[in-house]
């Protein structure tokens, strides 16, 4: 196995989600003394279904980093601790979808540099399950090791931290997947100015057999490089309690997203259908209380039918919101109710117009109630059914007026309406 080969296989790098993840770490070979821990933390810009990308704090901790490392010698094993802050953006996301849990895989970017050999490393890993608090920001934790290797050069030797790939699965309290699926979230080391410090650990390896000349002298590298790692905590850390105060102080943001819509509607006494769309529907939601808030737009369509059961009829039906459509999504179920006046501007029987205008219309709103089934993914969309009452007809004229009543009005329509993120 060449060196390049050893050295991927031996790096390891504990990745944590939910939205999160984090180093790798690698140690050359020891002499048995144990450098101090080795501790960075850095913020992460993560994307994030729902609501979008947000900061994210991840505190790494390396446990067991040799302080006189020789080249060509094998080490100990190293622990690794790897603390992330999910926000309470995320959780909010999280808890509209019924997740308690959330659980998954990643593959992390860690760059070694071992006097002058650069390897960019992509190392796969794996997170725990992990319960998903009511509110609020949680920690989610992991721990690894990175397994005996030796490294082959002797001279200064680092290893920095990078961006990290992650795909999650947040799971339902029974253990089946939410509307949202698995997904991925790329993260990226945010850009902050200074520059956040990646530096995770700096030594210099003595050369094989070293002299004692050449371990003291390694001896004051490593002391030296083994404080680095802490005090490279110091800028990092401070930045990460932004993320934290501000995920913990305002409330989450609402959740706007907008869907195409289209779909059809079944007129029971007529038995005939009506075809409805293509439409908008953009939507606010709460993420805190789930409650949902929307604007509904719907264009103008045509209902053909049999007046009497034999006397072709057509008509131009508008469906007109009145108000905003209300509701509520949690648990991964939505339910809305949309108001909407029945207008009929133009009424044709055997192709003659009977009504002509803006007057022929419901009485009242219609009162629609929308439901979703279980798992509705607002990133994707869904279908929403329903039934309603459509109210009496006014203003059609004095005798049509009294016939579209008595051949449309009454309860037991259905509608079905499909949404697509748009």
């Amino acid at each position: 196995m060449n060196n390049r080969s050893r050295l991927a296989g031996a790096l390891a790098t504990v990745t944590v989600g939910a939205m999160l993840t984090t180093a790798g770490v690698l140690a050359g070979a020891g002499t048995g003394i144990a450098a101090p821990p080795a501790e960075l933390t850095l913020v992460y810009s993560c994307p994030f279904p729902l609501i979008g990308v947000k900061d994210m704090s991840v505190k790494i901790t390396v446990t067991g980093l040799p302080e006189k490392p020789v080249a060509g010698q094998p080490t100990p094993e190293v622990d690794v601790t790897a603390v992330a802050t999910v926000p309470a953006d995320a959780t909010a996301g999280l808890k509209l979808v019924s997740a308690a849990t959330i659980e998954g895989k990643a593959v992390a970017d860690t760059k070694l540099d071992n006097a002058g050999l650069a390897l960019d490393l992509k190392v796969p890993m794996t997170f725990p399950k992990t319960p998903i608090p009511d509110s609020g920001p949680f920690d989610v934790i992991a721990k690894g090791k990175a397994p005996s290797f030796a490294l082959p050069n002797p001279g200064r030797t680092t290893i920095d931290v990078g961006n990290f790939l992650t795909t999650l699965t947040p799971l339902k309290a029974d253990g089946t997947p939410t509307g949202l699926g698995t997904f991925d979230s790329a993260c990226t080391i945010k850009a902050t100015e200074p520059p956040q410090k990646t530096r995770l650990y700096e030594v210099d390896v003595l050369p094989p057999g070293g002299t004692t000349t050449t371990t003291s002298s390694g001896t004051t590298t490593t002391s030296s490089s083994t404080t680095k790692p802490t005090s490279t905590t110091t800028s990092p850390s401070s930045t990460t309690t932004s993320p934290t105060s501000t995920s913990t102080t305002p409330p989450p943001a609402d959740l706007e997203i907008s869907y195409s819509l289209n779909g059809k509607s079944h007129i029971k006494k007529l038995n005939t259908p009506v075809v409805l769309g293509p439409g908008e529907f953009a939507a606010k939601v709460n993420l805190t209380s789930g409650a949902l808030t929307g604007d509904l737009s719907l264009p103008k369509t045509k209902a053909s039918f049999k007046l009497f059961g034999f006397i072709p009829t057509e008509s131009v039906v508008e469906l007109l919101p009145v108000g905003k459509t209300t509701g509520t999504f949690t648990g991964g179920v939505v339910k809305s109710n949309s108001k909407v006046t029945v207008r009929l501007p133009d009424i044709r029987i055997w192709g003659i117009p009977v009504v002509l205008g803006n007057t022929c219309q419901t009485t009242k709103p219609a009162d629609i109630a929308l439901n979703s089934g279980p798992n509705f993914n607002p990133m994707v969309g869904g279908t929403l059914t329903g039934d309603y009452e459509i109210p009496a007809f006014a203003g059609c004229g004095a005798f049509i007026t009294d016939v579209v009543s008595a051949v449309t009005s009454g309860p037991g329509n259905t509608i079905s309406l499909d949404l697509k993120k748009a």
